[in-house]
């Protein structure tokens, strides 16, 4: 906020090495309609696809090495166009969808995948939401529920597994803590700039260190995102 002095965060080096796994995530508004469309499927979706038995180390979250890039003008554009096609799949379904992830703050540097926040009323008919997502490439990771119940996650992007994603979908139901505390998030580090540096140095850091490891990549950034996530939550909040 603007007049508002805080502490500086904790420095990049000193939470490097500590193990925890929460990824950052952030959001744009997009206004959607309802209406009515597509076919829903009848049969349940299974609980333990795309896993490799372990909660959290599915193969595409491990193959695929950390690249931090710099800040791509293009990825608001990316974002647009993949919203706007989740609105024409989805538009009975969903309230709002955001533009979510280091690539939605101006000037972040990033991994380049576009993440993309979306509510929902509540989970009913889950499995025909899947069934549309799969028709225009979205995989569903259920294993990401272990981390976050309250949020459902899809990923898409090409075959090859030791290749980034090019998408990331979280779906959570309309006036979730999960999408206050993402919104709030995003705005915090567009409003902080000295705080978004801080943690593009700490991602730099983690991915010099952790390239062939996501997972630990993104645990050792936890403490970081959480204090930035604790000073986010002092800003009103944004409606979703």
């Amino acid at each position: 906020m603007a007049g508002q002095v805080a502490a500086p965060l904790v420095s990049p080096s000193a939470v490097v090495g500590q193990r925890r796994r929460q990824p950052a995530v952030l959001a744009v508004r997009l206004a959607v309609q309802p209406k009515l469309l597509g076919q829903r499927m009848s049969h349940p979706v299974g609980r333990k696809a795309h896993m490799n038995g372990q909660p959290g180390n599915a193969l595409w979250y491990r193959a695929a090495r950390v690249q931090v890039q710099l800040y791509d003008p293009c990825w608001p554009e990316r974002y647009a166009e993949e919203a706007e096609l989740l609105t024409r799949t989805l538009a009975d379904s969903l309230l709002a969808v955001e533009h979510v992830g280091s690539t939605a703050v101006p000037g972040l540097a990033a991994k380049p995948v576009i993440d993309i926040l979306a509510t929902v009323r509540d989970f009913n008919g889950f499995p025909a939401l899947v069934e549309r997502l799969q028709e225009i490439g979205y995989t569903y990771t259920p294993e990401s529920e272990a981390d976050d119940p309250s949020r459902r996650v899809f990923r898409k992007g090409p075959d090859d597994l030791t290749r980034l994603r090019t998408h990331h979908l979280h779906v959570t139901e309309q006036g979730s803590d999960y999408w206050r505390r993402l919104m709030a998030f995003r705005d915090y580090l567009r409003a902080h700039p000295e705080d978004a540096a801080s943690y593009v140095r700490l991602k730099r850091e983690l991915a010099a260190r952790h390239a062939a490891d996501p997972g630990r990549y993104t645990r050792d950034k936890r403490d970081f995102v959480r204090e930035i996530e604790r000073r986010a939550a002092s800003l009103p909040p944004s409606p979703g």
